[in-house]
């Protein structure tokens, strides 16, 4: 834009009818009140702020401390050392024996640990069910081996082989095994496609 030119002036109204205000306006306000509070939150001086512009509403003052706990102005517990604690709900205190009970509950026991890395699946259901029982003393039904039909009716051992060459072929070929599975996957489709055999 050349000196002479001067931008054009800004309409009173958005396009959406809201009255648009002037800069002189908007430094004539003061700032909001969530603002004030933050500053305030900042500097430490949230509990004179409360006291100095909400003084006698109770309700008010922690309705302003959850919408600042929402917005993530405050952490949900409160700063530490406010006076904003007194309106928390206290927090039971864990007494040492219950937090050594929890960590022995929560770790895994070896044996489940060994199932879990040989990958045997049915020991590790019988583990898992056991230690359910001994944790909550219920018992679990175990589900019924119902095959459904055309799901899963290979023995694993067939499986295991099968992907066992296709991961060989992958790496002797240097192509990715998603790459192989999708190209056996559509030269079988052009197989059934000729002939019909499954």
């Amino acid at each position: 834009m050349s000196k002479d030119e001067t931008p054009l002036p800004r309409p009173p109204k958005t396009p959406f009818g809201k009255v648009r205000m002037s800069e002189e306006e908007k430094e004539g306000q003061p700032p909001l009140m969530a603002d004030q509070m933050a500053v305030a939150a900042a500097t430490g001086n949230l509990d004179q702020f409360m006291q100095q512009h909400i003084p006698d509403n109770e309700h008010a003052r922690k309705l302003a401390l959850m919408m600042m706990g929402m917005t993530g102005m405050m952490p949900p517990g409160g700063f530490p050392g406010s006076g904003t604690e007194a309106m928390q709900p206290p927090v039971a205190t864990v007494q040492p024996e219950q937090t050594a009970e929890a960590a022995s509950e929560t770790e895994v026991p070896e044996d489940v640990r060994q199932a879990i890395m040989s990958g045997n699946i049915e020991e590790l259901k019988g583990l898992l069910m056991r230690e359910h029982q001994r944790r909550t003393s219920s018992t679990i039904e175990a589900p019924s081996a119902i095959e459904e039909p055309g799901f899963n009716t290979a023995p694993s051992g067939i499986e295991k082989e099968v992907l066992d060459e296709l991961i060989r072929i992958a790496s002797a070929n240097s192509v990715t095994l998603d790459w192989l599975i999708m190209r056996a996957l559509k030269v079988f489709i052009k197989e059934y496609q000729k002939t019909g055999r499954l």
